[in-house]
C-alpha cells in the first residue's frame, strides 16, 4: 500500500517539524535570557566604572545603554535565525505534504491568488 507510507512519511515530517519548532521556542526563550544578561552586565561594568571613578550613574547609564544595544543586537540577530530555519521547515513540510494551501502569495498576488 503505497498510499499509506506517504501518510506515514507526512505523519513523521510533521512530528519532527514541531519538535524543530519546540526547539526554536526554547532558543527564543534563551535569546531573551541572553539579552537581559547583556544588559545587567552593561549596567554591572556601568556602576563599577562610576564607583571607581566617583561619578554619578553616568558609567550606569552608558553601560545600560550599551548593554540594551548589543541585547537588542544579539536578539534580531538570532530570531532572524529562527525564522529562516522555520521556514526552510515548512516548506520541507509541505513539498511532502502536498500541501498547495499553504503557498504564500508573492508580491503582485493578493490573498485570493490573484
Amino acid at each position: 500500500m503505497p498510499g499509506a507510507s506517504d501518510q506515514s512519511s507526512a505523519n513523521r515530517d510533521k512530528q519532527r517539524a514541531d519538535e524543530s519548532q519546540m526547539r526554536i521556542g526554547w532558543r527564543m526563550f534563551g535569546l531573551a535570557w541572553i539579552m537581559s544578561s547583556e544588559v545587567a552586565a552593561g549596567a554591572l561594568i556601568g556602576w563599577g566604572w562610576d564607583e571607581w571613578q566617583g561619578t554619578d550613574r553616568t558609567g550606569l547609564m552608558v553601560g545600560a545603554s550599551i548593554g540594551i544595544g548589543v541585547g537588542l543586537y544579539s536578539l534580531i540577530r538570532g530570531a532572524y535565525k529562527a525564522v529562516n530555519e522555520m521556514d526552510r521547515i515548512e516548506r520541507r513540510v509541505n513539498s511532502h505534504v502536498g500541501d498547495s494551501s499553504a503557498k504564500r502569495p508573492t508580491q503582485g498576488e493578493g490573498r485570493d491568488g490573484q
